[in-house]
């Protein structure tokens, strides 16, 4: 998949991030709507998809326990913490939890 992307994608649109990320959102619609994969039987992605029935928990973090001594650390809306003084960046994944350091 990330060779025919690069093959597909990379081409004059180095620089614009805006026109990439154009054409990687209709790339990205036609690799799971049209294009059969062989992992798959010659299937699409979206022939075979299923939505899950396990419900997603919002308040997982409260699940989340770090040995003693472990300091907490809020992630911000930019997905960064306040570590020593310094804005640390780590990504947009952890926004909003709690982690242990």
């Amino acid at each position: 998949m990330h060779r025919d992307i690069a093959r597909e994608l990379q081409h004059g649109s180095v620089g614009n991030h805006t026109l990439l990320q154009n054409l990687f959102d209709k790339w990205r619609i036609d690799f799971i709507r049209n294009i059969p994969h062989e992992a798959l039987n010659m299937k699409t992605p979206e022939q075979i998809y299923v939505k899950s029935h396990r419900l997603f928990y919002p308040n997982a973090e409260l699940l989340i326990a770090y040995p003693f001594g472990f300091k907490q650390r809020l992630f911000n809306k930019r997905g960064c913490i306040n570590w020593n003084g310094h804005l640390i960046m780590v990504g947009n994944t952890f926004n909003g939890f709690n982690v242990g350091i």
